[in-house]
């Protein structure tokens, strides 16, 4: 559904207003010549960025929009535990790089263009292609949840709910025995590294149990060890 999607918008949607958005902010005369060439910049980022979400959408649904994505999907979540967008960033820059380097072969044999003219514009195309590559992967870590992961740290007088936590999110959790500063009560605090997009579930089935616990959810940035990882179907 996503290729078949894009293709679609891609040759059937009247995109102008993007191309109007891109000279815009390119600021510059449409002198022939002159508005392409300075519009490529604007041009690499809205496309990086409708390309992301284009990626990001299909991730969330479970699918992915096929190529490159379908290995980083696979590598992201099972192999590195690394962002999706950093993985398609890596294997992108080797594809691009090959591409740019035959490129300026066929310029030089084919067309017949000096080697320093050939070697700049394949480190202009090189340059264009990665900034479109890092906005599309910015973009898909910013929508993409599944290999995100956060801390819920809970403070509760009820250890309990460690049990009712354990049945219901497929993940460990570890108690640690505390005392209140101020009332100086017995507490424990439970620990748990949940999926991003498990969060809320957590966090609402323990206020239900507990609507005295203190909840703290912090974002995770690296994490090793053992940790239950969703399915690649």
């Amino acid at each position: 559904i996503n290729v078949i999607a894009t293709s679609l918008i891609t040759n059937f949607v009247n995109l102008d207003f993007l191309n109007n958005l891109a000279d815009n902010i390119a600021c510059v005369v449409p002198t022939e010549g002159i508005t392409y060439q300075a519009g490529l910049l604007p041009r690499a980022i809205l496309a990086g960025v409708f390309n992301g979400t284009s990626s990001a959408l299909a991730l969330s649904c479970g699918g992915s929009a096929g190529g490159v994505d379908t290995i980083s999907y696979y590598f992201s979540l099972r192999r590195t535990n690394t962002n999706f967008g950093k993985i398609t960033v890596v294997i992108n820059s080797f594809i691009f790089a090959f591409f740019v380097i035959l490129n300026a072969i066929a310029q030089v044999n084919v067309d017949g263009m000096s080697v320093n003219n050939a070697i700049s514009n394949m480190i202009l195309i090189l340059l264009f292609v990665l900034i479109f590559s890092i906005m599309s992967a910015i973009v898909v870590d910013l929508i993409n949840r599944y290999n995100k992961k956060d801390q819920i740290q809970i403070v509760t007088k009820e250890e309990s709910l460690s049990k009712l936590l354990l049945s219901n999110i497929p993940h460990g959790a570890t108690i640690v025995h505390a005392k209140g500063a101020f009332t100086g009560e017995d507490r424990v605090i439970i620990y748990a590294v949940v999926s991003t997009y498990e969060t809320k579930a957590a966090v609402d089935l323990i206020r239900a149990a507990d609507p005295h616990s203190f909840i703290n959810v912090t974002s995770v940035k690296q994490l090793y060890g053992n940790f239950r990882k969703r399915k690649i179907k």
